[in-house]
């Protein structure tokens, strides 16, 4: 506690015990009195830092989460990219990479915390298995984004 705080403490317990004396309190209760105002003081301060301090976790939290998704759905839409400027030949597997880039370019990032956001990632990551699959492609998106660097 620095001489500033502690000289406003005592100044405050002054105050405290010149008006229960005038109101012919007993000492015990000024001493309740002033630890229920700093409990009360300290609770207000404890609210509004873990107020903060969750709201900046918060943030770097989405900003991480963000980035990983945002890197995910890139990867997805620059393999789409590959696949169709070597000009795959199966039917199914173009109609897929369409329907991938179509899903990718449009997903709405607005509520991650809806169903529907998990479901348009789900249908996403599926159809990338998918066309994996048609393709008999080696590409996994673990190994190659880990690869990654700018």
């Amino acid at each position: 506690v620095g001489l500033q705080e502690g000289l406003l403490v005592v100044l405050f317990l002054f105050l405290v015990l010149f008006c229960c004396r005038r109101r012919k309190m007993d000492e015990f209760d000024v001493l309740l009195s002033a630890e229920d105002s700093f409990m009360q003081q300290g609770l207000r301060e404890g609210e509004e830092m873990g107020r903060k301090l969750g709201l900046s976790e918060g943030f770097d939290m989405g900003r991480q989460q963000g980035h990983e998704l945002g890197k995910e759905l890139g990867y997805y839409v620059g393999c789409c990219l590959v696949w169709k400027s070597v000009h795959v030949a199966q039917p199914r597997a173009i109609q897929s990479i369409e329907k991938l880039l179509q899903k990718a370019t449009q997903f709405n990032f607005d509520d991650p915390a809806s169903e529907e956001f998990d479901r348009q990632l789900s249908t996403i990551r599926s159809l990338f298995k998918k066309i994996n699959s048609l393709l008999k492609s080696p590409v996994h998106l673990d190994s190659a984004v880990a690869d990654l660097s700018f």
